[in-house]
């Protein structure tokens, strides 16, 4: 429906503006999915995970997650994008943890309006680590640990593991791993940041913009 568009850039705009913080903005974002069944969820869910999300995968940076897994490293994900699709990455990825940001959808009501639904919110910079140093399924010991990220987002998490890779950084992730010294790992296929954003803007505005799939992987 437009009218859900038209409230994604009211969104963006106040967001410039800074009218509203990103975890608003992030809620705006999710208005449609409280217009949606149980059902229909679970199904658009699943079916993004196969068609849009896994195709997008860094192959060198999975085969990196594998050894870390065949080394008996507890490896978890945790990302600041929903939960409600992140958990259909679980059969694909054996062995890991995911972890996501957990929402409520109404589903009553003609003006509905998503909510977080754990006591972490948006899982999004220091919340990590937070996570990590307080939650059962992190299970953090204070063994050797290893980050990766791509956000300045996550600068917080990267501070806090003895090992920090950044993984297709933009310019100011890149300076900031230059000066404290940690890997930078460049995935063969992965976008620039530009053409990632210019995509990113193309679908928000026109629903009709697509992420270049130049990799052929397939889980």
């Amino acid at each position: 429906m437009r009218i859900f568009q038209l409230l994604s850039l009211i969104g963006i705009l106040g967001f410039i503006l800074r009218f509203i913080n990103s975890e608003t903005l992030k809620k705006i974002f999710l208005i449609p999915i409280c217009y949606e069944s149980r059902d229909s969820l679970e199904s658009l869910a699943k079916d993004f995970v196969q068609e849009e999300l896994i195709p997008r995968l860094y192959e060198d940076v999975l085969d990196q997650l594998t050894r870390q897994c065949e080394e008996s490293n507890k490896v978890v994900i945790i990302s600041a994008s929903p939960y409600f699709y992140l958990k259909h990455l679980s059969k694909h990825l054996v062995g890991v943890k995911i972890v996501g940001t957990k929402l409520e959808f109404p589903n009553k009501g003609l003006f509905r309006y998503p909510k977080f639904s754990s006591k972490w919110g948006n899982m999004k910079g220091q919340n990590k680590v937070n996570f990590i140093l307080s939650d059962e399924i992190a299970n953090y010991t204070g063994s050797r640990t290893y980050g990766y990220s791509d956000s300045t987002a996550d600068l917080p998490l990267l501070n806090f593991v003895d090992i920090p890779t950044v993984i297709n950084p933009d310019q100011k992730l890149r300076k900031k791993a230059l000066k404290n010294k940690w890997k930078i790992m460049m995935p063969k296929y992965a976008p620039s940041s530009f053409e990632s954003n210019f995509m990113k803007i193309l679908t928000l505005i026109l629903d009709a913009g697509y992420w270049p799939k130049k990799s052929n992987f397939k889980l």
